[in-house]
């Protein structure tokens, strides 16, 4: 069975696949001393629903220890943009997004906003 790479993606985004599995969507990352170089294939672009953003919050805050890799790596392949993120959720998920990256805590308000996003 052949796996797009937008499948690829949203599972990646959903905590469904490690972060390492991008590169099957020929997504390269290498760590840096200043952070994360990504490299993407040309004209590569994904949208997902909001709600795949919350299901890969919760799954990466469960296992805690994947949580700021993921939460980095998320960030750094901007051509991986959300459906309705200029919302209240949304911004809630931007939120423990940054923090998570910086390896600060998520807030309760990020973890409630997901929680009801996935119900």
């Amino acid at each position: 069975m052949v796996i797009s790479q937008h499948q690829v993606v949203r599972a990646v985004v959903r905590g469904d696949r490690p972060i390492e599995a991008l590169s099957g969507a020929g997504i390269q990352l290498e760590s840096t001393k200043g952070g994360l170089r990504v490299d993407i294939p040309a004209g590569f672009k994904v949208e997902l629903p909001l709600v795949d953003l919350a299901f890969g919050l919760l799954a990466s805050w469960a296992r805690g220890t994947e949580l700021r890799e993921w939460a980095s790596t998320i960030l750094a392949v901007s051509e991986i943009e959300f459906t309705e993120i200029d919302s209240r959720d949304g911004e809630a998920l931007l939120d423990a997004l940054w923090t998570a990256a910086a390896g600060e805590g998520v807030s309760d308000v990020s973890l409630e906003a997901a929680r009801q996003l996935a119900e």
